[in-house]
């Protein structure tokens, strides 16, 4: 996800159903309060910097 790979993406290289990836990633998003991908990944870099 932080690699910037689309839900398409990621159900082709998973093998997945992309309604699958997608209930995924809203339930990784949701448990932290994260509400996009922008946000995700502005909190994994200020992690790294920390």
């Amino acid at each position: 996800m932080l690699g910037s790979c689309s839900s398409k993406e990621i159900t082709r290289k998973l093998q997945a159903c992309v309604e699958t990836v997608k209930a995924h990633k809203r339930h990784l998003y949701s448990k932290p309060g994260i509400k996009s991908r922008s946000e995700l990944l502005s909190i994994f870099l200020q992690a790294q910097n920390a």
